[in-house]
C-alpha cells in the first residue's frame, strides 16, 4: 500500500480552516491545498499503469490539482467507471477549475453540488428555499438540474442540507418506491421518461456542526454505487441522505462520520430501507 502514497518534500499537507456558527452549526471553510496541488497527470498515468485507477467508482472534488483531477475523471469514465463530482469548493472567478468546468461535467456520471455551488456551476442565482414544500423545492431547483443535465451529466443532484436532496432522474428508478421520504414530480420540461425526485432529510434536534455533511453524503453515495448495483439510484440516495444526516450531531468532519457498526443493519440489506423509529 505504501507505494500508492506520494510524499511531498516541498509542501505541507492540505488543510482547511473551518468556522462554525454557534446556533445552527452552519460553517465557512477556507481551504489551503498545499501538497494536493502537486498531484500530477503523471501520477494518474502511473496509477493507471499499476491498475490503481479504480474498478467501479471514482469520486473527486475541487481540492487538488485541476488538470490532474480532470485527467483522472476523464480516464475513469473512458474505462467505464461511475464518476462522481462533488464540486467543492465552488469554482468562483479566478479558480483554476472554472475554465475546465464544462469538461468536468461531461466527465461526470453524478454531480452533487450544494446550493452555493449549483449557482456558480450554472450561473443561475440561488433562490430562497425557506418554507417551501417538496413540490416547491423541486420546481425551484429544476432550472439548475436541467442545466447540469444538458451539460452531459447522467444523474444531476442538488444537496439542500436539512431540506434534503433533489435529483432529475429516470422515472423508472423510483416510481415504485413505497418510502414516505421520497416525492416524485413530473414536468413537461423533463419529458416522460424522467422525473424530479425530492428525498427528504430526517429532522434532528441537537445539531452541532454541519461541516462535512456533504462529504459524508458523497462518500456514502459512492459506497452504494460501488457495492449495491441492484438498488435503484433513488434508494441509494435515500440511504446516503440518512447517513449524512447523522454526521451533523457531532463536531468535526471525518470524526463525525458514523462507522458501519454504528449504523442500522437495514442500510446494508437489499430490501427498501425504513427509517428507524
Amino acid at each position: 500500500m505504501a507505494e500508492t502514497i506520494k510524499v511531498s518534500n516541498t509542501a505541507h499537507s492540505g488543510v482547511a480552516v473551518i468556522t462554525v456558527e454557534r446556533n445552527h452549526g452552519d460553517n465557512n471553510i477556507v481551504i489551503i491545498p498545499g501538497a494536493n496541488l502537486e498531484i500530477s497527470i503523471g501520477d494518474v498515468k502511473e496509477a493507471k499503469r499499476k491498475g490503481l485507477l479504480g474498478e467501479k467508482v471514482m469520486a473527486c472534488q475541487f481540492e487538488a490539482n485541476p488538470e490532474a483531477t480532470l485527467y483522472a475523471m476523464e480516464q475513469a469514465k473512458a474505462l467505464g467507471l461511475i464518476t462522481i463530482l462533488d464540486p467543492s469548493p465552488a469554482p468562483i472567478p479566478g479558480s483554476p477549475f472554472l475554465p475546465l468546468l464544462r469538461r468536468f461535467l461531461v466527465a461526470s456520471t453524478i454531480v452533487c453540488p450544494n446550493e452555493t455551488e449549483a449557482a456558480v456551476l450554472t450561473g443561475i442565482p440561488a433562490p430562497d428555499f425557506e418554507g417551501k414544500c417538496p413540490l416547491e423545492i423541486a420546481e425551484t431547483a429544476l432550472p439548475w438540474l436541467l442545466h447540469i443535465l444538458k451539460a452531459g451529466v447522467l444523474y444531476p443532484l442538488i444537496t439542500l442540507g436539512a431540506k434534503g436532496v433533489v435529483g432529475l432522474l429516470p422515472k423508472s428508478e423510483g416510481e415504485s418506491t413505497r418510502a414516505t421520504d421520497v416525492t416524485l414530480f413530473q414536468s413537461d420540461m423533463v419529458g416522460s421518461s424522467k422525473a424530479i425526485f425530492h428525498i427528504r432529510c430526517p429532522s434532528h434536534t441537537g445539531i452541532v456542526d454541519t461541516t462535512g455533511a456533504g462529504d459524508c453524503f458523497a462518500g456514502s453515495l459512492a459506497f452504494y454505487m460501488a457495492r449495491y448495483p441492484g438498488l435503484t439510484i433513488v434508494e441509494k440516495l435515500r440511504r446516503s441522505v440518512w447517513i449524512a444526516s447523522r454526521s451533523v450531531l457531532k463536531h468535526g468532519t471525518q470524526i463525525s462520520f458514523c462507522g458501519r457498526h454504528e449504523l442500522p443493519q437495514e442500510l446494508f440489506d437489499d430490501a427498501e430501507f425504513t427509517w428507524p423509529k
